[in-house]
């Protein structure tokens, strides 16, 4: 009950994702919503999922993100498994999605992250330029902002697998931020 959810976002192939507001601040979030097929999850969904919570983790944000196989069992309510605070965290990029914390239910995984008020590029370009011609500034400030991306990334050994318009959000101030970690690999 920490958020108030507005409104469906979008589908993606393992997860749905909700704008919601936090009950307490206020504050605007983007809630990615993985459904496990039972409880507890599978190996292989165990699997899949602990590749995208480690690199969240690397990349950083608000809150240490528990990995699915080392979840706290001494915890009072069963349902939820709050995550813990991060005591330091990786340098942040200003165009990589902020993932804020992360909730287990019995059937459900939450990651919280911060909310981009344009959706994705794919839907922008769609509606702003629905002929998909932009003119060479814009062009070049997207580029410069997806690259700077890849190379945070990249130092941090981290290979998206998954680079496309659907997984690059546009916050309201027009500001880049790639998203959506389900396929990355981390290169060690």
């Amino acid at each position: 009950d920490l958020y108030t959810f507005i409104k469906f976002i979008g589908k993606g192939s393992y997860a749905e994702v909700f704008y919601a507001k936090h009950k307490l601040t206020g504050e605007e979030v983007a809630i990615k919503i993985i459904q496990f097929s039972k409880d507890p999850p599978s190996e292989s969904e165990i699997k899949a999922v602990d590749k995208e919570l480690d690199v969240l983790q690397i990349i950083g944000g608000g809150h240490t993100i528990m990995p699915l196989g080392q979840l706290d069992t001494n915890i009072t309510n069963p349902n939820l498994t709050p995550t813990t605070q991060l005591n330091s965290v990786s340098p942040s990029c200003p165009y990589v999605i902020k993932y804020l914390e992360s909730y287990r239910f019995s059937k459900q995984l939450w990651l919280v992250m911060e909310y981009c008020e344009f959706g994705s590029l794919e839907l922008f370009l769609q509606s702003v330029h629905p002929t998909g011609a932009m003119c060479e500034f814009s062009a070049a400030a997207l580029a410069k902002q997806l690259l700077l991306a890849l190379i945070h990334l990249h130092s941090l050994n981290i290979i998206h697998r998954d680079f496309k318009t659907a997984n690059i959000l546009i916050t309201g101030s027009g500001v880049i931020k790639v998203s959506d970690y389900g396929l990355s690999e981390i290169n060690k």
